[in-house]
């Protein structure tokens, strides 16, 4: 498990870039400017190869950094090399976001601890340390994923519902904690509090917006 301070709260985000923004994707120079202080612990899903790139500025950021790695991405284009990973490990966490993305919701039991398994073992013979936390792909999961997951080693379980929170549950003797996060999008506000202050409904909104209209969003959050 990983140290934090009773007052953590999780900020999720996914890549960024000079050039190239959208649903995913944040101006780094946006990042650069937010103020994230020590409250919180920053995490970055899929394993964009812009977190190697930028990781001089993302490891100002917060307390500390997670980088949730999808592995069936390792060392495709756009996306981390196990050479880059493992140099990332020196200074941030890395840890899994299951192999292949798969709404969690729709597998059965033998696909989930495949998903869990397979993604544990491409991080741990890449970094040679222990993983321990999952990031559910698209937020989506239920306590039966947690439980076939934790069997196999899972402690810290991340969701991307848009709120601050961590929940502690027990299971076969064994002490476990789900954590929500809120995911950051550009444009958003260059202080953090000023973003979360949103409403929850809103945050869902900008969630699915995005996508489609960046022009409606830049409008709203002047």
């Amino acid at each position: 498990m990983f140290t934090q301070n009773k007052k953590s709260k999780f900020l999720m985000y996914h890549a960024f870039s000079e050039t190239h923004f959208g649903r995913y994707c944040m101006n780094i120079n946006q990042f650069k400017n937010q103020k994230i202080n020590n409250d919180y612990i920053v995490t970055f899903d899929d394993g964009s190869e812009s977190l190697y790139r930028y990781q001089d500025i993302i490891s100002t950021k917060g307390q500390s950094q997670i980088l949730f790695i999808r592995t069936d991405k390792i060392n495709i284009k756009n996306y981390l090399t196990s050479t880059q990973i493992q140099s990332l490990s020196n200074i941030f966490k890395i840890q899994s976001h299951s192999h292949s993305h798969p709404n969690h919701l729709l597998l059965n039991d033998s696909e989930i601890r495949q998903e869990g398994m397979i993604s544990k073992q491409y991080i741990e013979n890449i970094t040679g340390n222990s993983v321990k936390s999952y990031a559910f792909p698209g937020g989506d999961f239920s306590f039966r994923n947690i439980k076939i997951l934790a069997e196999i080693g899972y402690r810290e379980f991340f969701t991307s519902v848009p709120l601050f929170f961590t929940r502690n549950l027990r299971y076969n003797g064994v002490t476990f904690n789900i954590h929500g996060r809120v995911e950051v999008f550009g444009p958003g506000f260059p202080i953090i509090e000023r973003y979360y202050s949103l409403s929850v409904k809103y945050r869902r909104l900008l969630r699915h917006i995005y996508g489609f209209s960046n022009r409606y969003i830049r409008s709203r959050l002047k």
